[in-house]
């Protein structure tokens, strides 16, 4: 008869050791579906991008009459040494048009930059670019672009209206569901009342119960997830500033479960 032996995870010749990456590791469980959170991208700054005018960061479209226009050249630039994605967005914006469809605008680039065809100039301030990407060192060169629609009708309740706006821009990232290391952390560290947080490196060991601190892997159906047909883990707690196999340093969680160990003479 087969004995049930507890393999922890940091016992050498006889370990299943699961590290799991918090908040970074996404490649070691299923795919993570990426989106936005909602309509809004979610948007951060961390001043690796640069925005650069030609003559200045306001446009002006005053005592316009149809047919009117006016352009402003800028550049967007990763100051960085990584990829990462920006958005381009109205700020400051002030549209006193009446008619807000005879108010339209349109973007170019040439340069690898996102151009966007003519569509009508919100109320509000919102994106014109959302989340679009841009290698370390490169520079995306824009002209947006004004224009008072002539529609060959009646349009004096815009006559002589103004319209001004700013442009921004921000290093920008979508919103990502959390994956299973995410959900494996919150587990691990949702119930303060039962840490033990008394080592040297401020370690946090989980003594919670079944089935708070346990997640399930290599099930035979994810539809009906039992110890039946799953693989139990026990959370056993989140180990800080571990260093990795590449010399890098993560906080790390560390997980156990029953198995045989066979017959041991």
């Amino acid at each position: 008869m087969k004995d049930k032996k507890i393999i922890i995870l940091s016992i050498v010749g006889v370990l299943l050791l699961v590290s799991i990456v918090v908040a970074t590791s996404y490649a070691y469980f299923t795919a993570n579906v990426s989106g936005n959170k909602d309509t809004n991208n979610v948007v951060i700054t961390n001043g690796v991008m640069a925005l650069e005018y030609t003559d200045g960061d306001e446009i002006n479209l005053a005592n316009a009459i149809p047919g009117s226009s006016v352009s402003k050249t800028f550049t967007v630039k990763n100051t960085g040494n990584v990829a990462t994605n920006y958005t381009i967005y109205f700020s400051e914006l002030s549209n006193k048009f009446v008619d807000k469809t005879d108010l339209v605008y349109t973007l170019t680039s040439s340069d690898g930059g996102k151009s966007v065809a003519q569509t009508q100039v919100p109320s509000t301030n919102e994106a014109m670019v959302s989340n679009y990407a841009i290698e370390a060192g490169k520079t995306h060169t824009y002209i947006l672009t004004i224009k008072f629609l002539n529609k060959d009708e009646n349009q004096n309740d815009n006559m002589n209206v103004s319209f001004t706006t700013k442009i921004g821009i921000n290093e920008s990232v979508e919103y990502k569901e959390p994956g299973n290391a995410d959900q494996i952390a919150e587990l691990a560290t949702k119930d303060t009342t039962n840490f033990v947080t008394d080592d040297k490196d401020n370690n946090i060991r989980y003594i919670g119960a079944n089935p708070n601190n346990y997640v399930y892997f290599n099930c035979s159906d994810y539809s009906n997830q039992s110890d039946s047909t799953c693989e139990k883990w026990r959370i056993i707690g989140v180990f800080k500033n571990m260093t990795k196999e590449d010399g890098s340093k993560e906080d790390l969680v560390k997980i156990i479960r029953d198995d045989s160990l066979g017959n041991i003479a």
